[in-house]
């Protein structure tokens, strides 16, 4: 190893190139060990006055300075990815990647940096998008309750009976939970996400109104009758959809005992409206009375 060049020495002219590069690559990676210069020459690169001799570093030295230089590569990594996208691309491919772990594991263990590191998104990154977890997870519970009505609704669209419309929307969201589990109950049932948001699922009043007239048209009940018989039907999808990914059933049975399940609790309804419920006339209004006898007639 060449000795420490005296204050105001220069290196031989030959070295000048050698030197220069060797500045900057001390510069840049501080004392991370280089190529020994050649005996012949007497100097010592700048940016390594005052360190560590190259190669005397010590292992945990240089294992702390490539992790450092991974980290950064990695975070400029991140930030070149997210750079690709728009900002609402990347908060799609966000909230897929939080649907992908609530339906893996739930939402146990659940952060925003967990979230962020699937999606290969920097934590600074997941903050500036949605702030907390329960920002994040309402955003992702809002976007599940459109995709689920727009694929019923669609599916209403090419109804032509009404035991086709409750078929083709019981399928529509058993199709929804084979593919995507059971992503918005797990939603639901995470604190302070059910207390502001109705468990009933979102834009369910467009479609409890147009069930209803519908129902009560087909089976010529009141209104009134069909708007509670829709309400309360509407949680039977559901609980077959929790009984599809529970049992194992196949799903063509489920839908099949689900729609059976519907149609007979609507028809109980007109029966029990058209039959027990209606009003009954008394034997008044239907049978002659005799006229009343004069006094002391007979």
């Amino acid at each position: 190893m060449g000795e420490v060049a005296a204050p105001g020495e220069l290196a031989a002219p030959g070295d000048w190139k050698r030197t220069h590069g060797l500045q900057r690559i001390g510069a840049r990676i501080g004392a991370l060990n280089v190529n020994k210069p050649s005996p012949s020459h007497n100097f010592t690169p700048v940016g390594l006055i005052g360190r560590e001799k190259p190669g005397t570093m010590s292992a945990d030295h240089r294992k702390a300075q490539l992790d450092l230089m991974q980290t950064e590569t990695d975070t400029s990594d991140q930030d070149n990815v997210a750079r690709r996208f728009s900002r609402e691309k990347r908060k799609s491919m966000i909230l897929d990647s939080a649907a992908e772990l609530i339906a893996e594991r739930g939402t146990a263990d659940l952060s925003l940096e967990v979230i962020g590191e699937k999606a290969g998104v920097s934590k600074t990154l997941m903050y500036r998008y949605f702030g907390s977890l329960v920002v994040l997870l309402k955003a992702l519970l809002n976007r599940e309750y459109r995709h689920l009505r727009s694929e019923q609704l669609k599916a209403a669209e090419d109804a032509e009976t009404y035991e086709n419309l409750v078929r083709k929307v019981t399928r529509a969201y058993l199709l929804y939970i084979e593919d995507r589990g059971l992503i918005i109950e797990r939603l639901q049932a995470y604190p302070n996400i059910a207390q502001a948001t109705d468990p009933t699922h979102y834009n369910r009043e467009p479609s409890v109104h147009y069930f209803s007239e519908v129902t009560a048209e087909v089976f010529d009940i009141p209104l009134e009758t069909a708007i509670a018989g829709t309400e309360i039907s509407f949680g039977l999808p559901a609980a077959a959809g929790e009984f599809l990914v529970r049992s194992g059933m196949d799903r063509q049975a489920v839908e099949d005992i689900t729609v059976a399940m519907i149609l007979g609790s609507i028809a109980g309804l007109r029966d029990d409206v058209l039959g027990r419920q209606r009003r009954v006339r008394p034997p008044s209004e239907v049978l002659p009375l005799p006229a009343p006898r004069k006094a002391g007639a007979g």
